[in-house]
């Protein structure tokens, strides 16, 4: 297939799939296990195509972190130290200018508690490899200009959370942002899905304990 085919293939089923399942299952908030079964079905069925699609990308990438274990370690820390931070202080922002600790640091704790497993897998699991293909690797890909990749890669985000998830947290745009950066940096989807996956397990075990 062509890559840009490729790329416009990615970004379409990453956008459109969400809509599909959102309109046909109940809220994400639903106690139902079997439409949340359903929405992990789905989504691994995405991540499956998306790591077909990608495969020889993804191996080389695996490759590069063997030859290079030392400096994929230290960057790996680095961007969780970052991510960490701006966590801390765009929760601490959201606090003092709402004034309201149930919109915002509480509004997720809620929804951890209810449904774990659904988050666990969702968000830890699949969620950060596909965001990383899509958000990261298909539009550097496809645009090739670091300026012109991050403020794409910002604008996308903002749509995906906002108008299709129905995030209005800015705190997941700010941290998708900085993995976009982390991406610029490495060129690496396993390094950036692994420092996505680290900190999305330690937000949830914050929220859960």
């Amino acid at each position: 297939m062509n890559n840009y085919k490729k790329y416009i293939l990615t970004l379409l089923i990453f956008f459109i799939m969400p809509l599909i399942i959102n309109s046909l299952l109940p809220s994400i908030g639903s106690n139902n296990i079997i439409d949340l079964i359903l929405r992990l079905t789905i989504t691994s069925l995405i991540l499956l195509t998306f790591v077909y699609l990608f495969y020889f990308e993804i191996v080389n990438d695996l490759k590069y972190i063997k030859n290079n274990k030392k400096k994929v370690i230290i960057n790996i820390i680095l961007y969780l130290f970052i991510l960490i931070i701006a966590f801390i202080m765009t929760k601490i922002s959201i606090f003092l200018i709402n004034h309201n600790s149930e919109d915002t640091i509480l509004k997720m704790d809620l929804l951890y508690k209810k449904i774990p497993f659904y988050l666990f897998i969702n968000n830890i699991i699949l969620i950060p490899l596909i965001e990383t293909l899509v958000f990261r690797h298909t539009l550097y890909k496809g645009i090739k200009n670091n300026i012109l990749f991050l403020i794409t890669s910002l604008f996308l985000l903002s749509i995906y959370y906002i108008y299709i998830l129905n995030i209005s947290d800015i705190y997941f745009i700010i941290i998708g942002f900085i993995l976009s950066i982390a991406y610029l940096k490495s060129k690496n989807i396993v390094v950036v899905t692994i420092i996505s996956i680290l900190f999305n397990a330690l937000i949830f075990l914050i929220n859960y304990i």
